[in-house]
C-alpha cells in the first residue's frame, strides 16, 4: 500500500486495524492513508459509508485475514481478538 501511495495512482484506506508496528504508525500518522481501525467498527455502525468516501474511481480491495476473528479463521498468522465476525465483514 506504501508503494502505491508513493507512486500517487491510489487513494489508499485501511479498515479493522487492530495493532501496528511503530513504523507503521508514524506512516499513517501523517494522513497518507484513511485509517476506520476496529474499535471504530464496533462503535459506529456507519463506518461503511465512510470508507466509502474514500472511494473513487477503479478500487483495488486486499483482504488480509488477521482481520478475521481468530475463531472464524483460526490459522491466521496474527491472531488477535476483537476481530470482524462473518456477519460484521
Amino acid at each position: 500500500m506504501r508503494r502505491k501511495k508513493a507512486a500517487g495512482d491510489c487513494a489508499c484506506g485501511r479498515v479493522g486495524i487492530r495493532s501496528l508496528s511503530k513504523e507503521e504508525f508514524d506512516f499513517l500518522k501523517s494522513g497518507a492513508i484513511n485509517i476506520i481501525s476496529m474499535l471504530d467498527v464496533m462503535k459506529f455502525q456507519d463506518w461503511p459509508d465512510t470508507a466509502a468516501k474514500y472511494l473513487s474511481g477503479n478500487i483495488y480491495i486486499s483482504i488480509d485475514l488477521d482481520v478475521f476473528d481468530p475463531s472464524i479463521m483460526p490459522s491466521v498468522g496474527t491472531p488477535e481478538p476483537g476481530a470482524l465476525s462473518g456477519m460484521i465483514f
